[in-house]
């Protein structure tokens, strides 16, 4: 990835200890984007295929599909997990190896957010193969890729136990807490009204999401700071364990249930 040796895409972050710009910036604010996304196709998807798109009443397995389709996609999405993790571990860059597909994500995740709502409302097979892979676009892609980086960062941020309890905190409170209330609270009363059925008016508000999420995303790049990695670059500490090494012991550890 020589595009990520350019100063330009340098952190923000030069301190050797975690500091307030990067707990409010890279850890509270920029995990509100990826999350308010992830809750509002959790949460409001299922209403764009039933209501709007009346997937239900065009065939007679569709409501079977709607049912089986997320399931099947689960496996699909703990592949893609366990491959994410992979890259991840193999990924030198001199912005670290997991900071650079925070930025990656970011414009991935946006883009598979609109071609989840972009769905045209003709009834056909096609349309439920569009269904299929663009929920698998989003969830076991793009979403993917932000989730396993965005998960990582805290560990790779620091070593000093007492500064990740507090990035853990602030990551927590930017990218469940308060995305979760916007989306389960403001939604309903305010957003979900003013759409009701209208096919143009969800993919119009979906793409706003959409984009407004994106540099959310990109400030949580930039305000954010991999000092373990740097720490195993310097020291010559470097050497990740292999697929193979990590199964072993996480099975052969006493507490493992």
């Amino acid at each position: 990835m020589k595009m990520f040796s350019s100063p330009l895409l340098d952190s923000r972050i030069r301190s050797a200890n975690t500091q307030n710009s990067e707990r409010w910036l890279g850890y509270f604010v920029g995990p509100i984007g990826a999350a308010v996304l992830n809750f509002t196709v959790v949460s409001y998807l299922n209403v764009f295929y039933t209501d709007v798109l009346d997937l239900t009443n065009s065939f007679g397995w569709a409501v079977t599909f709607l049912a089986l389709f997320p399931i099947l996609s689960k496996i699909i999405d703990a592949g893609t997990n366990v491959l994410m993790g992979q890259v991840i571990e193999r990924t030198r860059t001199r912005q670290g190896k997991a900071r650079p597909w925070l930025l990656i994500s970011a414009p991935l995740m946006s883009v598979a957010m609109i071609l989840l709502f972009i769905i045209p409302k003709e009834h056909s097979i096609l349309q439920f193969a569009l269904v299929a892979l663009t929920y698998n676009i989003f969830f076991s892609f793009a979403y993917t890729i932000y989730n396993m980086s965005h998960t990582l960062m805290v560990p790779l941020s620091t070593s000093n136990v007492k500064q990740r309890d507090g990035l853990s905190l602030f990551s927590n409170m930017g990218g469940n807490m308060l995305p979760g209330l916007v989306v389960s609270l403001l939604f309903p009363a305010v957003l979900m009204p003013m759409l009701g059925a209208d096919y143009n008016k969800w993919v119009t508000a979906m793409t706003a999401i959409a984009v407004l999420a994106m540099p959310l995303t990109i400030l949580e790049y930039y305000f954010t700071k991999e000092r373990v990695t740097e720490a195993a670059v310097t020291s010559g500490e470097s050497r990740q364990a292999s697929f193979g090494e990590q199964i072993r012991a996480c099975v052969t550890i006493k507490w493992y249930p």
